[in-house]
């Protein structure tokens, strides 16, 4: 059936999903890239082709959202949009410093995009509520100004 293939097809491309991918990954060689809506579906693309100027790129990972629309009450359209933030997983954790250094705010084929490093947040307890929706590993937005601490 081709709802539950696309329905397959999405739930890999979550954010949840993404970031359990980057468990295995060394943190120092992922990076996050914010704003990257509007270069559509193909975002993932376009980033692999431009950081690939820093280094070997391993991965590049962007969660693309859905919408469900209810058309009047009689049928639920579901959308796929093109995911805002992407992560680029690199080789090794220089090439990732590398495309970190050329700045927090870098042009991409006519796409201005942010850059930050990516850190893992830390696992909450169970009975703790999850700040924010993330769970185990996330953009660390809480601790931006605390880096070498």
């Amino acid at each position: 059936e081709k709802s539950a293939e696309a329905d397959e097809v999405w739930r890999k491309q979550t954010l949840g999903a993404h970031l359990a991918e980057l468990k295995g990954q060394d943190p120092n060689s992922v990076f996050i890239v914010r704003r990257v809506g509007s270069m559509g579906f193909q975002s993932h693309e376009i980033l692999a082709r431009h950081y690939a100027q820093y280094g070997e790129v391993a991965q590049v990972l962007v969660p693309h959202s859905k919408a469900v629309r209810d058309r009047g009450g009689h049928t639920q359209h579901l959308r796929i949009r093109p995911g805002s933030l992407g992560f680029v997983v690199m080789a090794t954790p220089e090439a990732a410093q590398v495309a970190l250094d050329a700045g927090a705010e870098q042009e991409i084929e006519g796409h201005r995009v942010v850059v930050e490093a990516f850190r893992r947040m830390a696992k909450l307890p169970a009975s703790a509520p999850a700040a924010g929706g993330h769970d185990g590993g996330a953009p660390a937005e809480a601790d931006r100004g605390a880096q070498g601490e």
